[in-house]
């Protein structure tokens, strides 16, 4: 009891654990904010932000495996290529991928999902989806894989499977990563990882083993 009369309630384990667990979320995330460039497409402020889908790691390693490595990742930062990815070089929101050039041997790309949109500008995604097409079209990327939702009505979808040597839709959901590491089981959407390159047999043999349909393009 208070010294005014009130009744002090015992505080409950499991909202204590959930207090401390706000508490540790938020100085990570007020960590964060201090460096910009750690956000890239990350959404770690913005629940709601569908910009940060990161790779689970097991199929980062069929892409190394498909690949042999991964040069550039176009749409990346410091944690999830620390953490994940492991590409040679990356490009993070503060590079502005759109402007740079992405030459390189193997390339991994799981671009922004967003519709964010400036006026008189595509959309975020297609905008990625056009800059890959025209890089490729260029001849300065030898290999690639690309990952993305299985949107077939949508433009961005169009101009990534035009190109590509072979598609794989893995047979269940991908359950992407958190800012923190763990697992984010509100995937609604399918996905479709786009081979561009010679290796589609190599491609076709590691993600059938993963429980994906394959199909070539002729």
């Amino acid at each position: 009891m208070n010294i005014d009369g009130s009744v002090v309630l015992p505080i409950d384990s499991n909202e204590r654990n959930e207090r401390n667990e706000r508490n540790e979320r938020n100085r990570s995330n007020e960590m964060l904010v201090q460096d910009p460039n750690l956000l890239a497409y990350m959404g770690c402020i913005d629940p709601k932000d569908r910009d940060f889908y990161g790779t689970p790691p097991v199929w980062i390693q069929r892409c190394r495996q498909v690949m042999g490595g991964i040069e550039l990742d176009p749409a990346s930062c410091l944690i999830a290529n620390e953490a994940t990815v492991g590409a040679d070089r990356f490009f993070d929101k503060g590079d502005n991928a759109l402007i740079q050039s992405w030459e390189c041997e193997t390339l991994f790309l799981n671009p922004p999902y967003s519709n964010k949109k400036v006026k008189g500008e595509e959309r975020l995604l297609q905008q990625f989806a056009a800059k890959f097409h025209n890089e490729w079209e260029a001849g300065v990327i030898e290999q690639a894989i690309v990952l993305v939702n299985n949107a077939t009505e949508t433009k961005a979808f169009e101009l990534f499977a035009r190109c590509a040597s072979a598609h794989a839709y893995p047979r269940s959901r991908i359950q992407f990563v958190t800012v923190e590491g763990r697992s984010n089981k509100s995937n609604t959407r399918a996905q479709t990882f786009f081979y561009y390159g010679r290796r589609w047999k190599r491609f076709r043999n590691v993600f059938s083993k993963a429980n994906c349909r394959i199909m070539r393009e002729i």
